[in-house]
């Protein structure tokens, strides 16, 4: 359908972020990055945020501090990603490229910016899963368990095919970065059974969760 859509309009920039970003949830980076190519070819967009993401499930992280500095605040709107995720995300690359100040300040910005969002509207899984997130790497253990649990909870409720997967895949993350492996394995396998696009191909390129698969534990190496 993105193919189709490409060459029906080489010039909009969606159809090709939409391919992307399937190749890259399927664990496919070099073709995520080739259609990104294609896509500044056709466009004349830049897309520095999205490939500042590929160098970081790469293990590229000084190319993905350099590339995330490039990238503008339009990238993240035609991601169609809010200004706590673009926190979360360049807390992270800065986390595993070892600048550990930037990362805690983005970490510390990301977590107010869900607060306020949760404050608004106390029903906004979405939020609560990031917070849980931003707690996680603030070492808030408690609160970022406590976080997932209820954006669990409240998504399971909803059941939205669209966001509950990401729920998942954020409760897997923030069990893991509280050294929870068993807790996020469980949920990684949930994950995996339900009609979604991550695949454990993708998973193991998330550095947050490559802990899980240097354990000797074989339901953990079997993912």
């Amino acid at each position: 359908c993105q193919d189709r859509s490409i060459s029906l309009m080489p010039y909009w920039y969606a159809p090709y972020i939409n391919k992307a970003l399937f190749q890259f949830w399927r664990g496919n980076l070099s073709k995520a990055r080739n259609t990104l190519f294609q896509a500044e070819e056709n466009t004349g967009k830049n897309f520095d945020r999205f490939r500042a993401e590929l160098d970081l499930h790469e293990g590229k992280y000084e190319s993905a501090v350099r590339n995330i500095e490039l990238a503008n605040e339009q990238e993240f709107k035609d991601l169609e990603e809010s200004t706590g995720f673009a926190y979360l995300i360049k807390a992270k690359i800065c986390k595993h490229a070892g600048m550990l100040d930037q990362a805690e300040e983005n970490y510390r910005k990301a977590a107010e910016y869900y607060m306020l969002q949760v404050t608004n509207n106390p029903m906004n899984y979405y939020a609560r899963s990031k917070l849980a997130i931003a707690f996680a790497n603030l070492g808030e253990k408690q609160k970022a368990i406590e976080s997932a649990e209820k954006a669990y909870e409240i998504g399971n409720e909803v059941n939205s095919a669209v966001i509950f997967p990401t729920i998942l895949y954020d409760m897997s993350q923030t069990y893991a970065l509280i050294d929870d492996y068993d807790s996020s394995i469980n949920i990684l396998q949930k994950l995996l059974e339900t009609n979604s696009p991550y695949t454990s191909e993708f998973i193991k390129t998330d550095p947050d969760l490559k802990p899980l698969f240097n354990d000797s534990r074989p339901k953990i190496a079997n993912l």
